[in-house]
């Protein structure tokens, strides 16, 4: 595990922290936990090496964005 998916969890655990305070209901965060589950599975790729190196980069400029949306 990297400093990646450090701050990773420290972004969502804020966001959905934030959805909670907002709207007081636990079910927003856990739609918003699949709905993040879905869209950081599809950014997925398999790569010659079937590693994929660059997943926490995308996820992340993925959960900045999401942010975006949201906020």
């Amino acid at each position: 595990m990297g400093i990646g998916y450090v701050i990773l969890a420290g972004m969502m655990s804020i966001k959905w922290s934030l959805l909670y305070r907002m709207t007081g209901s636990l079910w927003i965060g856990l739609g918003d936990h699949l709905f993040n589950n879905v869209i950081s599975n599809l950014l997925h790729v398999v790569s010659n090496n079937e590693v994929d190196n660059m997943q926490i980069v995308r996820i992340l400029i993925w959960q900045n964005f999401y942010h975006l949306l949201l906020f």
